[in-house]
């Protein structure tokens, strides 16, 4: 995707929620906002759109996994420090997570990952830390799915009781949960999930919500 379809994206999905353009709704002078664009997973789902986060700085936008590179050269030129981590997500060879260090605040994007130790240490001291998530206590695999679908969860995924214990080990100002693989699960279920480990403040992204 090229940067300019990447920005433009942003844009229309934005104003599809709002009569405001995301730079007419942030503070002005650098603000730091997290847009969660979509907090759903690939598997269509009418109430949250498939995983995509930007994170606005001023009047810049970042929108995570635009392409190759992307993020980067877009940080270059704004003064904003991107740094890409490796995560584990199963067989794949290759997965992403993010951190933003803005002008005034520092914002990770955990990609899709089962709890790892990269991430750990990237997102300590992060203001904001945004996690995929599924509800550990909704894994038993109905009708409709493959046997095989808990230990691909565990595999490639992180649960809320796992995202409960990272979190307070990373000890986050703001702990949001997105890339929801729900199941039926309830916000309240999930939170209360990870605060059996996590005191911090958390709240389950909904799309277009801002940070």
């Amino acid at each position: 995707m090229s940067a300019r379809r990447a920005l433009l994206t942003v844009l229309v999905l934005t104003a599809a929620g709002s009569s405001l353009s995301i730079a007419q709704a942030l503070a002005p002078h650098e603000s730091t906002v997290v847009v969660l664009l979509g907090t759903g997973m690939p598997r269509p789902d009418p109430e949250a759109s498939g995983p995509a986060t930007a994170v606005v700085v001023g009047g810049r936008v970042f929108l995570v996994d635009a392409g190759p590179g992307v993020e980067r050269r877009l940080a270059a030129a704004a003064g904003v420090r991107v740094t890409a981590f490796a995560v584990e997500h199963g067989t794949w060879r290759e997965a992403y997570g993010y951190r933003f260090d803005t002008p005034d605040s520092s914002v990770v994007i955990s990609g899709d990952t089962k709890p790892s130790e990269n991430l750990v240490r990237a997102a300590t001291g992060a203001d904001v830390l945004v996690h995929e998530v599924y509800p550990a206590a909704r894994m038993a695999a109905n009708a409709t799915e493959s046997t095989p679908w808990p230990t691909y969860m565990r595999e490639f995924h992180t649960s809320d009781v796992e995202l409960g214990r990272l979190a307070a080990r990373i000890r986050p100002k703001l702990l949001i949960l997105s890339h929801i693989i729900r199941r039926g699960a309830t916000d309240e279920e999930m939170l209360a999930a990870v605060r059996q480990s996590f005191d911090g403040r958390v709240v389950v992204g909904h799309d277009l919500e801002r940070f």
